[in-house]
């Protein structure tokens, strides 16, 4: 309601879940399941119930009603699409889900809001009034004839369809990679590695995970004992998290050195910390602390209670002396602070209390107008929330919040060339497949492993999903929902694989052969070079970036997150089964040479390059520096890739995959090394070793001696 184009909303509303759902649980898993059980009809009725249960996450009793609702539906659904194809079920799914939005705003007694609603939900009736014109036009609609998938010409038997893709392919490289390369191979490596003794402060290097998540539990449910809770009555996870105030951080960058902030989040509010979470299921009372991931300090808890709960119906004064009472027994010293506000709730049987104390002039927690502040709660005479954080100035904040030409841009060529290479993608695999030129059984073995390290990646992560649970929601539904996820995420990765193998495969089939033991050993020895440069680019390219953003700190848009890999029920097993990105990183940059090569000229595909840069953008970028020094380092890390592509990688499959592989590894064996946790650490080593393997089967075979050499020593 408070957009400029609500209609917008509507439209978008609707048309996203209309294509996605139809396509996906009809036009695709229909004919997909019926390949799999051989009998339609329940082909169609297992399509209907996944995508009935996908919606079964409302509240209701009992907690399958609205699968088996929805999944009725959708067998009526199925028998549609197959009698009438797929338009039909996409116009009625856009119809209902655009209504459900249009109805807030042909309800309003506003008349623009009125006549945006019926627009939005209205427009699916602009094809059929352009039917109507045309049939009134041409007296009558064409023929079929032409029209159907029957009337295309069979395929040609080619009995290699492999072979002519081959032959369209850019050969592998038959020359070894000259010595000059080799040579500035290694000296890349080395100024990478000399990099590394230039001094550049970096912003959120701290606060490590040197605690585990049970050790964060431990000291979190001590605090919540203290406070009259027993956390055994509870269910509860630990997660790590990084504070979302952004904004704080931009604002103390544009006013202090890179150093500078970090020490003042470090000491006053660091940027990471273990949460744990108390609820119960249908219960509204919950708590959660949170707890410093290297002392195990309480940095902040919110104990919510049921809005009918019996309490003490305090003074104003009495609330203000228990605030600061336990403030103080926390490490805050709110005496020497002003009460800034103070605000009371009469609620059915107790009254809540909010105090809010802020630093003073000249306290060295201020940074220019920014004001330090400690939060206090009160409900019923005990102390329910306190959290600490940095009042910014309002003009500042509207001025960060609002959208401007420089982001909306990013936004919309972010989402122009997602949607565009979702459509190159499955056109070229379209067309690969009716040239026959998919190795399906290959592709098929490659989607099925990557479906099932998907759905293990998941359920090794499975305690984290409580994190969004709803206590509205009986805890079992819940539990379903979250188990159907993982099964539709496990489908929905076996069909992102199989493209990904299948556009990898049809585009570049040279690219398997490639690693046998035959091909790596001719092609090992260049992968071991090409190797050693992608590293000295890594690290100048990540000691550049730390220098500039050190340099020009007030531009710089620092990313504080946390490692998810910590919580993980074995860090190490969901390293690796996160390795599948390797087929998911090749295929786009695949994706992005097939593009170039269509380009042709070569000033588009510079042009193509500078759009990709533009679309990376972070997503807060609002001033012209920022945008200065963020694309400046999205143009360098695009050189580089491009460098290394063309003189050291050039078609040479196998350094490719090993590239890939150190990437994938390289998140998680930074985040597990990075804490400084023992237990971790170990977990770091376990992927390290994964990661040495691969490489040494992938690489190993450069220290054999080449064919060549040993018929000429012979």
């Amino acid at each position: 309601l408070n957009t400029r184009f609500p209609w917008l909303f509507v439209l978008f509303g609707g048309f996203f879940p209309a294509i996605s759902e139809e396509f996906l649980f009809r036009m695709f898993a229909i004919p997909f399941l019926r390949k799999l059980l051989r009998w339609l009809p329940a082909a169609a009725v297992l399509a209907a119930f996944i995508w009935g249960f996908g919606h079964a996450g409302y509240p209701n009793q009992p907690f399958y009603i609205r699968g088996v609702e929805v999944g009725i539906g959708g067998v009526a659904l199925g028998l549609v699409m197959l009698r009438w194809g797929i338009l039909p079920t996409l116009v009625w799914h856009y119809s209902v889900d655009a209504m459900y939005s249009a109805l807030l705003l042909v309800r309003s007694p506003n008349l623009y809001l009125k006549l945006s609603g019926a627009a939005g939900a209205g427009i699916v009736v602009l094809p059929v009034l352009v039917a109507l014109i045309a049939y009134w036009r041409n007296g009558g609609f064409a023929p079929e004839t032409g029209l159907l998938n029957g009337d295309e010409p069979a395929p040609s038997a080619d009995p290699a369809p492999a072979e002519a893709a081959a032959s369209a392919e850019p050969a592998a490289p038959t020359q070894a990679l000259p010595t000059r390369m080799r040579l500035a191979a290694l000296a890349i490596l080395a100024l990478g590695l000399l990099s590394l003794l230039i001094p550049a402060a970096r912003f959120g290097e701290r606060p490590k995970y040197k605690i585990s998540a049970d050790q964060a539990r431990a000291a979190a449910d001590a605090f919540v004992r203290a406070r009259g809770l027993h956390p055994a009555a509870f269910r509860h996870v630990t997660w790590p998290t990084a504070i979302g105030d952004q904004l704080a951080v931009n604002y103390f960058l544009d006013r202090r050195s890179v150093a500078g902030a970090s020490r003042l989040f470090e000491r006053y509010r660091p940027l990471r910390s273990w949460v744990t979470r108390y609820f119960k299921s249908l219960d509204k009372e919950e708590a959660s602390v949170s707890v410093d991931p290297e002392t195990g300090r309480i940095l902040g808890f919110q104990h919510a209670l049921p809005e009918d709960r019996p309490g003490a119906d305090l003074a104003p004064d009495a609330a203000r002396a228990l605030a600061a009472s336990f403030a103080a027994a926390q490490g805050f010293d709110v005496a020497s602070m002003d009460l800034k506000e103070s605000s009371s709730e009469k609620k059915k049987a107790r009254r809540d209390y909010t105090l809010v104390w802020e630093a003073r002039p000249g306290d060295p927690r201020n940074v220019g107008e920014a004001r330090y502040r400690v939060e206090i709660g009160v409900s019923g005479g005990q102390v329910t929330s306190e959290r600490s954080y940095w009042w910014l100035p309002e003009a500042y904040e509207r001025a960060r919040s609002r959208q401007n030409a420089i982001s909306i841009a990013a936004m919309v060529l972010r989402f122009g060339l997602m949607a565009a290479s979702m459509v190159a993608a499955l056109m070229l695999i379209v067309g690969y497949i009716r040239k026959r030129l998919v190795p399906w059984r290959v592709v098929m073995t490659i989607a099925a492993v990557c479906a099932l390290l998907t759905g293990a990646a998941m359920l090794l992560d499975a305690r984290l999903m409580d994190r969004a649970y709803m206590t509205a929601i009986p805890y079992e539904t819940w539990r379903a929902t979250q188990y159907m996820m993982v099964l539709m995420a496990v489908v929905f990765g076996f069909v992102m694989a199989g493209g990904a193998a299948a556009l990898l495969t049809g585009s570049f089939p040279g690219s398997l052969p490639a690693l046998r033991a035959q091909s790596r050993r001719r092609l090992a020895r260049d992968a071991v070079f090409a190797l050693a440069a992608a590293a000295g680019f890594s690290l100048i390219l990540r000691q550049a970036g730390a220098l500039l953003m050190d340099r020009f700190h007030a531009q710089a848009l620092f990313s504080i997150d946390a490692p998810p890999i910590v919580a993980s029920i074995s860090p190490a097993a969901s390293a690796i089964a996160g390795a599948i990105g390797v087929l998911y990183y090749a295929a786009l940059l695949a994706l992005v040479v097939l593009i170039g090569r269509r380009l042709q000229r070569p000033w588009m595909i510079y042009g193509f390059g500078l759009l990709l840069v533009f679309a990376n953008l972070p997503a807060g970028i609002r001033t012209p520096g920022e945008f200065a020094l963020h694309y400046g380092l999205g143009l360098l890390y695009v050189a580089c890739a491009a460098a290394f592509c063309r003189w050291f990688a050039r078609s040479n499959y196998l350094t490719y995959a090993a590239v890939l592989w150190v990437l994938v590894l390289r998140e998680p064996l930074s985040g597990l090394f990075g804490t400084g946790n023992p237990a971790l650490t170990v977990q770091g080593w376990i992927v390290l070793a994964v990661l040495v393997a691969g490489l040494a089967w992938a690489l190993l075979p450069a220290l054999a001696r080449q064919p060549e050499a040993a018929d000429a020593t012979a």
